[in-house]
């Protein structure tokens, strides 16, 4: 960083170059915070850093179990229990991970 090119932006790479005078490029990576979940946050040159938007983890399948992983994102774990109709004579009921309960 060249301290006559600090523009006060924490997430902006500030240099000073001789003829073009000085450049603040914006680097999302200095505002990221680990959490996939919560979405890519990105560098604004002029505001910081801003929030990503947050992962949307529902899979329309109703006997998933739709949860977010801060470190790989979206889990949908088929729940069988959800699709128990309670009748032991018609078999036991399944949930598959695409076709909803079977």
């Amino acid at each position: 960083m060249h301290a006559g090119c600090d523009d006060g932006v924490t997430c902006t790479i500030d240099t000073c170059d001789a003829i073009t005078g000085c450049d603040n490029a914006p680097d999302d990576s200095a505002c990221l915070d680990s959490n996939v979940c919560n979405g890519a946050e990105t560098c604004n040159p002029v505001t910081g850093c801003q929030s990503g938007t947050p992962l949307d983890c529902d899979d329309s399948v109703g006997c998933t179990a739709d949860t977010c992983d801060t470190a790989t994102g979206c889990q949908n774990a088929p729940n069988d229990t959800a699709c128990d109709n309670g009748d032991v004579f018609d078999g036991l009921e399944t949930c598959d991970a695409t076709l909803d309960c079977q």
